[in-house]
């Protein structure tokens, strides 16, 4: 509903370059798209989120409707597995999808610290691992920064004082810098700025390529 939200005022603050058509906030679960399509059939481009985007694409494509998709959660980067197992490249060619992970093929130390910990605990799933998306990169570095701030409270107030006050305040003191996070830009939480990502990278299905290819370096999200 927030996306729904932003987008259209987004359209609304750009006549110029939109027209805002129509959303619809269907039950969780829903696997037939019809209705829907057929409401968003001459849209030049339809936001979908997440794994349910596959379906949705299928749709589409089926009844022979090619807008651009867009899907601004970084689901679509994480389930790039599930996708093209589904779609392939061809069916997927042109989405766009936003990522606040670097690519298995970037040389940064999480990147690499994330393939350490594959060989180490998924000894021989590595190639499936990486084939089924970003998420395990995001996960490495989400868990680093969960420690580290649990970490921070801890050394701030002892094990004994420890409690969910004394965690929100490290969090908000709490900034990723040194080494290990070079290749990313600096987030941060805020004391109403509840998540830390403060930037994206702006990824593209190519069929020409078989890949997720980068159309961007790190973005800056709109955070407040």
């Amino acid at each position: 509903m927030a996306v729904d939200e932003a987008m259209e005022e987004y359209a609304q603050d750009n006549p110029g370059k939109f027209d805002y058509v129509d959303a619809r906030i269907v039950p969780m679960g829903q696997i037939g798209w019809a209705g829907e399509v057929e409401a968003l059939k001459d849209c030049d481009y339809v936001v979908a989120i997440g794994f349910p985007m596959g379906n949705i694409i299928k749709e589409f494509n089926q009844r022979g409707y090619k807008p651009t998709f867009i899907d601004p959660s970084a689901g679509a980067g994480s389930y790039r597995g599930f996708l093209v197992d589904m779609l392939g490249y061809e069916g997927l060619d042109g989405a766009l999808t936003s990522n606040s992970a670097p690519f298995w093929t970037d040389d940064t130390p999480i990147v690499r610290l994330a393939r350490q910990l594959i060989d180490r605990y998924r000894p021989g799933q590595a190639e499936d691992v990486i084939y089924a998306g970003l998420a395990y990169v995001g996960g490495v570095h989400n868990l680093l920064n969960t420690f580290q701030i649990l970490a921070n409270a801890i050394e701030a107030v002892g094990p004994e004082s420890f409690t969910g006050q004394t965690y929100y305040d490290a969090a908000i003191k709490y900034q990723t810098s040194g080494p290990l996070w070079e290749g990313y830009p600096q987030w941060e939480f805020t004391e109403t700025k509840r998540y830390l990502v403060n930037n994206a990278i702006i990824s593209e299905f190519r069929a020409e390529d078989q890949d997720l290819v980068n159309l961007s370096g790190w973005l800056p999200l709109i955070t407040d």
